[in-house]
């Protein structure tokens, strides 16, 4: 915890440094008037943009890695990259094209590679989705009522 602390605190300090300078030149630029609160001025928006700045660097690091694209579903594509299925998924819930099928025409539609735990649902792997606490491989559950889809959804595992 101190470690992280230390690396966060020494990060703010590389940011606010040349932030600090940037900021004097933009005022000597900017031509404010030179005196005994130009200095502190400039220190106090340093002081105060560094932990923005880093905030919004944390922020799209976070995005980034949890980021995926969502495809439209093709039967090809979904059979071609099973550890990539998680980019299909959301078309497939979206369209809602399973609602109302039977497990034959699913099966048909997605494969046989399911598993079955309960008796009226069968899970699809999707692969790993990206993340920042993403451990574990994403599956489509697909679940039945009186032998018809009533309900699809991602979920981890």
């Amino acid at each position: 915890m101190y470690e992280m602390i230390a690396v966060l605190v020494v990060v703010l300090i590389i940011i606010a440094i040349p932030l600090y300078f940037l900021i004097k030149w933009m005022m000597v630029r900017m031509k404010v008037e030179r005196s005994t609160g130009y200095t502190i001025l400039a220190g106090v928006s340093a002081a105060v943009l560094s932990p923005v700045i880093l905030g919004g660097i944390i922020v799209a690091i976070i995005v980034s890695i949890s980021y995926y694209p969502d495809n439209t579903f093709s039967r090809q594509k979904w059979m071609e990259n099973k550890e990539e299925r998680y980019k299909l998924s959301s078309d497939i819930i979206d369209s809602e094209i399973l609602i109302g099928k039977t497990e034959k025409e699913v099966v048909q539609l997605l494969g046989d590679d399911y598993y079955q735990i309960k008796g009226n649902e069968i899970y699809y792997d999707l692969g790993f989705v990206p993340g920042l606490f993403s451990v574990g491989p994403d599956v489509l559950e697909i679940v039945f009522e009186k032998g018809q889809v009533v309900r699809v959804e991602q979920r981890g595992t």
